[in-house]
């Protein structure tokens, strides 16, 4: 039963984690802060799609400094 729990919270972080790259994929800014980086040779990857989908979602914040 234990496994079947598992998959579960890991279709469902998978899921989550889909959302917050589509919310970042659909956003301008991602898209251009993406080019920009590219032009520099600098791949960004879903990881940071992710992250930038949570900022934009106001799901995460950013350190202060």
């Amino acid at each position: 039963m234990e496994t079947r729990t598992a998959n579960v919270f890991a279709l469902d972080a998978a899921r989550e984690r889909r959302k917050y790259i589509a919310i970042a994929e659909a956003n301008e800014h991602w898209i251009q802060t993406k080019a920009c980086f590219a032009l520099s040779g600098i791949e960004l990857t879903d990881d940071h799609a992710e992250r930038a989908g949570r900022l934009i979602a106001d799901d995460l914040t950013l350190p202060s400094t």
